[in-house]
């Protein structure tokens, strides 16, 4: 008998496999974003950012993947799998946010750059705080069962 998997859980890897997508554009087009974002606030952003940014990219990419194959045929551990993905990339924003701010980046930018940058880190946190909520239902749990 197979398994019936709910529109959310659906829907959640599909938008792990977007997450891929994105990761993919903004990987090959780094170099470029990076450059415009330098000129408009006549700032160099250091070394250890760039490889920061990198190897997150790369990272989101993989367990983006991971993620949308496993979800989709509802392998027990994918919903463990995404709960710990989030946890992870919640104390990696916090911790980016708050080196990022403290390296002065976001001192030398506009007053209207860092508003965005704030609601661009509160909006990721509070995406991976619903991700953990969403599969920790107790519907969401039954559908992962063997």
């Amino acid at each position: 008998m197979d398994k019936k998997r709910s529109k959310g859980v659906t829907i959640l890897a599909w938008l792990s496999f977007m997450t891929v997508l994105f990761g993919l554009l903004t990987f090959f087009n780094y170099e470029h974003r990076v450059a415009r974002w330098e000129g408009i606030h006549h700032i160099t952003l250091p070394l250890s950012y760039h490889y920061t940014v990198i190897s997150n990219n790369i990272f989101t990419m993989v367990s983006g993947l991971i993620a949308w194959i496993t979800l989709l045929k509802l392998v027990k551990w994918a919903r463990i799998y995404m709960i710990v993905l989030s946890a992870i990339n919640i104390v990696y924003d916090i911790a980016f946010w708050f080196v990022f701010n403290i390296s002065h980046f976001v001192m030398q930018s506009k007053p209207e750059g860092q508003t965005m940058l704030y609601l661009m880190y509160l909006l990721v946190i509070l995406w991976q705080v619903f991700i953990i909520y969403f599969f920790t239902r107790p519907k969401v749990k039954e559908q992962f069962k063997p």
